[in-house]
C-alpha cells in the first residue's frame, strides 16, 4: 500500500503506535516497517510531503481515519473519471457533429464537383459535335467545290478540244481551198485553150464557107461567153456572228439535254438581245422558255447538261466565270421576272415595305396595267397568280435595269389585261433591253418595234 502523508501525521501513527503491543500470531509482520531515523532522515530531503512507503498485510483492518480517507479519495477519484467520461462523451459528441457537418460538406463539394464534371462534359460533347458538324460541312463544301472545278476543267477541256477540232477543220478547209484554186487555175487554162481551139474552128468554118461562097457565120456571142450568167439571181448566204457593240446578250448554237432521259432540250439556239429596245422569243414549248431563262440566269438544273454553244455578256463568255460568281456580277444588272414573283409569293410582309425602294417608279407601270394601289398593303403570299404576274412585270420594268427577262408575261391574261400589257410596251419608252420569252403568238406579233425569233412548233 502506498499513501502520502503528511509529516506530521508520521509522527503522530508513529507515536501512537509505539505502545502497541502486538500479539504473538502476527509476528513478522511489522518487520518491514522502517524505524524512527530512518523516516526521519527521509522526511528531512523531501519536505512537507514526503510518501510512506511499508509493507501492510491483508489481514490488518484499516483504521476509521484511513477507511473515510479512502472513501473520500475513492469518490473523489470516481467524480474524476465521472467528469471525464462526460467531458469525453461531450467531446465525442462534439467531433462526431463535426465529423458528420464535415462529412456532410463533403459529399455536398463532392456532388458538385460532380456536377461541374458533367457539364464539362456535356460542353466537351457539345463542342466535339459541333467541331464534327462543321468538318463535315466545310468537307462537303470542298467537295462541291471540287466538283464544280471539275465541271468546269471537263467544260474548258471539251471547249479546249472543240477549239482543235474547229482549227483542224479550218486547215483541212484551207488544204482544199488551195485545192480548188489549183484545180480553178488548171480549169482556167482548159478554158483558155477551148476558146483558142474555138476560134480556130471557127476561122476554119468562115474560110471553108468563103471557098464554097457562103456568108460567114457570126459567131460574136461565143466571144461574150462569161456575159452569159450575169443578171441572174444568187441566193444570199445568211451569216450569223457576235456583235458586241449593239448587243448587251448573245447567244450561239444552245444546245441543252437532259441527262436523266437523254432528251434534247432545245438544240442550235441562236439569238441577239439589243442593248436597246425589245427582243422577243416565241415557242409554243413553255419548258423551253424556261430553260432559255434559267441558262441565262445561271440557275439551271442539276439534270440539264450543256451539249454546246456560248452565251456572252456584254462580249464576255459567263461560263467563264464561276455560278456564284455570276449571279453576284449581275445581281443589279440582268432582272428577271422569275425571280421577282418567286419573291413576291415568298414575302410574309406587304408588298409596300418588300419593295419599298421601288415604289416611286413602280406606279405609273401599275396604272397602265390596271394594278389597283390596295394592292401594296397586302402581303405577297396572299396574291393570286394573275396578281402576282402583273405585279412582277411591272417591277421588273420599274427597276430599269440593263437587261429585263420577262418569262410568260402573259400567261392566265384575259384580252383586256394582254391589250393593256401590249399597249405598254408599245407606248413605253424602252432604253434598256428588255428579253420577252412568250409562247402567246399574239403577244409577240403585236408589240411593235420587236425583235422576234422563233422556234419549236
Amino acid at each position: 500500500m502506498s499513501d502520502k502523508v503528511h509529516k506530521d501525521e508520521v509522527k503522530t501513527v508513529y507515536i501512537s503506535k509505539a505502545g502497541y503491543k502486538a500479539p504473538d500470531f502476527l509476528a513478522g509482520y511489522f518487520d518491514n516497517i522502517p524505524g524512527e531515523k530512518e523516516l526521519l532522515a527521509a522526511y528531512a530531503d523531501a519536505g512537507n510531503e514526503t510518501p510512506l512507503w511499508w509493507t501492510r498485510d491483508t489481514d490488518i483492518p484499516l483504521t476509521r481515519k484511513e477507511n473515510r480517507r479512502s472513501t473520500r479519495k475513492a469518490m473523489s477519484i470516481r467524480n474524476s473519471l465521472e467528469k471525464q467520461r462526460k467531458k469525453a462523451e461531450e467531446y465525442n459528441i462534439r467531433f462526431q457533429q463535426i465529423l458528420e457537418k464535415q462529412q456532410a460538406e463533403f459529399q455536398k463539394r463532392c456532388e458538385m464537383l460532380n456536377q461541374q464534371i458533367a457539364l464539362k462534359q456535356e460542353e466537351l460533347d457539345l463542342i466535339e459535335q459541333r467541331n464534327k458538324l462543321e468538318y463535315q460541312n466545310r468537307l462537303l463544301e470542298l467537295e462541291a467545290e471540287l466538283q464544280r472545278t471539275n465541271l468546269e476543267k471537263e467544260f474548258y477541256r471539251r471547249e479546249k478540244q472543240k477549239l482543235e477540232e474547229l482549227s483542224n477543220e479550218n486547215i483541212a478547209t484551207f488544204e482544199r481551198q488551195q485545192e480548188w484554186e489549183s484545180v480553178l487555175a488548171a480549169l482556167d487554162e482548159e478554158l483558155q485553150k477551148a476558146k483558142e481551139q474555138s476560134r480556130e474552128l471557127k476561122n476554119q468554118t468562115n474560110e471553108k464557107r468563103q471557098k464554097r461562097g457562103l456568108p460567114p457565120i457570126n459567131l460574136a456571142i461565143m466571144d461574150n461567153e462569161e456575159n452569159l450568167f450575169q443578171g441572174m439571181p444568187l441566193s444570199p448566204i445568211k451569216t450569223e456572228s457576235f456583235d458586241f457593240g449593239n448587243n448587251i446578250l448573245e447567244v450561239k448554237y444552245l444546245t441543252l439535254m437532259d441527262k436523266d432521259n437523254k432528251k434534247t432540250e432545245i438544240k442550235d439556239i441562236t439569238f441577239n438581245i439589243r442593248k436597246k429596245g425589245i427582243t422577243g422569243i416565241y415557242s409554243s414549248s413553255e419548258r423551253a422558255l424556261s430553260i432559255i431563262n434559267s441558262s441565262i440566269m445561271r440557275t439551271l438544273p442539276s439534270n440539264i447538261q450543256l451539249i454546246k454553244g456560248e452565251i456572252r455578256y456584254n462580249g464576255e463568255s459567263i461560263y467563264e466565270l464561276l455560278s456564284d460568281e455570276y449571279r453576284k456580277r449581275i445581281k443589279d444588272e440582268i432582272i428577271s421576272s422569275v425571280d421577282i414573283e418567286d419573291a413576291i409569293a415568298r414575302s410574309t410582309k406587304k408588298i409596300s415595305k418588300t419593295f419599298k425602294t421601288a415604289l416611286p417608279k413602280l406606279m405609273p407601270y401599275m396604272d397602265k396595267l390596271g394594278i389597283h394601289k390596295e394592292i401594296l398593303n397586302k402581303k405577297g403570299r396572299t396574291l393570286n397568280e394573275i396578281e402576282a404576274k402583273k405585279l412582277a412585270v411591272a417591277i421588273s420594268l420599274s427597276k430599269g435595269a440593263p437587261c429585263t427577262i420577262l418569262e410568260e408575261p402573259s400567261y392566265g391574261f384575259d384580252e383586256i389585261d394582254r391589250d393593256r400589257l401590249i399597249s405598254l410596251f408599245n407606248d413605253a419608252d424602252i432604253r434598256n433591253a428588255v428579253l420577252i420569252l412568250s409562247s402567246d403568238k399574239y403577244l409577240c406579233v403585236n408589240i411593235r418595234n420587236i425583235s422576234l425569233y422563233t422556234f419549236g412548233n
